[in-house]
């Protein structure tokens, strides 16, 4: 079996000190394509995965994809990190995985605002869920913003969002729509969002607080995911995926 190239972008300062902490990686800073490659093993095969810091927001995030594709050439870009759920049914820690990205902070004064949103609409092919590990699929929004509490109810009744971060939508439109890369969006709930607020809002620290409880557990199951997802196959034959 080839070895199959893939790239993780990852978008926020705290996500990117879990994730090289997690795999043993020495940064001094986090810097804009900082990246580092690592291997994953298995029954399945073997893929090498290229991990990139690309700092918050679409215009980042959107030329790190646009980096990523020009200097790796992979099969499949993820965008992995933390989100906040907006759906009343998830929970702090819950993974979830895009079938569908939207950036909705756009403003067309002028007309058109639906088909400005549906230009920037990414419909993706979930990343499934493995026997032990139940992954949350719907709408992901993007936006240059967290989510106002005043629009929470107005926006999952306008796009059936269940999520919400600041990148996704910019890593599938570029991925997907642009390059035709195969794309999938792997985000851990880091706080609830209702129309009363977040328990992280207005509170950096606990962010990042939240960020170093969630995220192992999605790194943990990363592999597995990845090799499921890369190689079209029942992911009980990934099982014994390990780390190299």
């Amino acid at each position: 079996m080839h070895d199959v190239k893939a790239v993780i972008i990852v978008a926020a300062d705290a996500e990117w000190l879990v994730v090289t902490g997690h795999y043993g990686v020495q940064e001094e800073a986090c810097r804009p394509y900082d990246h580092f490659l690592h291997t994953f093993s298995g029954v399945g095969g073997s893929i090498s995965v290229e991990f990139v810091h690309s700092g918050c927001g679409k215009v980042p995030a959107a030329a790190t994809t646009q980096y990523a594709i020009d200097t790796w050439h992979p099969s499949l870009v993820v965008n992995l990190g933390t989100c906040g759920g907006m759906d009343p049914l998830l929970g702090v820690g819950d993974i979830v995985t895009a079938e569908k990205t939207v950036i909705y902070d756009l403003c067309e004064r002028s007309g058109g605002q639906e088909d400005m949103v549906r230009r920037y609409t990414t419909d993706l092919m979930p990343i499934a869920s493995l026997p032990n590990c139940i992954l949350r699929c719907g709408t992901i929004i993007t936006a240059d913003q967290d989510v106002d509490p005043a629009q929470v109810e107005q926006l999952r009744a306008t796009y059936g969002a269940i999520a919400a971060d600041w990148e996704s939508g910019a890593v599938a439109h570029v991925a997907h729509n642009i390059n035709h890369v195969k794309c999938g969006v792997l985000k851990v709930v880091s706080d609830i969002v209702s129309s009363g607020g977040s328990a992280i809002y207005a509170q950096e620290a606990a962010f990042e607080n939240c960020v170093a409880a969630v995220v192992p557990g999605l790194l943990h199951l990363l592999p597995l995911l990845l090799m499921a997802h890369l190689y079209e196959r029942d992911a009980r034959r990934c099982d014994d995926a390990t780390i190299s």
